[in-house]
């Protein structure tokens, strides 16, 4: 089962991003929240690709379970796709660039 994410920070970043896969696609399909260096966003890729680039842009992005990403690590997990982890604790905002950007729980969940 899928979920959904909201990306906010401080300096008015906002995204919003499908987590994980359904019951027909779980093989296939991951999603998970990436910083796109180049595009200034959060984008939404599949971590099940061969090659992770950046949907719009195609250059190489980082995913945010990445620890170069996490500034404070939270005791609350937000989201969840196998073994990749959003908590509540800030991360990297592809904007400002400094670490006040959040993931909070959306409210879709998909399958």
């Amino acid at each position: 089962m899928g979920s959904h994410v909201k990306a906010l920070c401080q300096c008015g970043m906002e995204s919003e991003i499908f987590i994980g896969g359904g019951k027909f696609n779980f093989k296939t399909v991951q999603y998970f929240p990436c910083l796109c260096e180049n595009c200034k966003d959060v984008v939404q890729v599949n971590l099940k690709l061969s090659e992770l680039k950046c949907p719009n842009c195609k250059e190489v992005i980082m995913p945010y379970y990445h620890s170069l990403l996490v500034g404070v690590e939270g005791k609350e997990i937000i989201a969840r796709s196998f073994d990749d982890v959003l908590t509540n604790g800030t991360y990297q905002c592809p904007k400002c660039e400094n670490q006040n950007l959040r993931f909070v729980k959306g409210h879709i969940l998909w399958d």
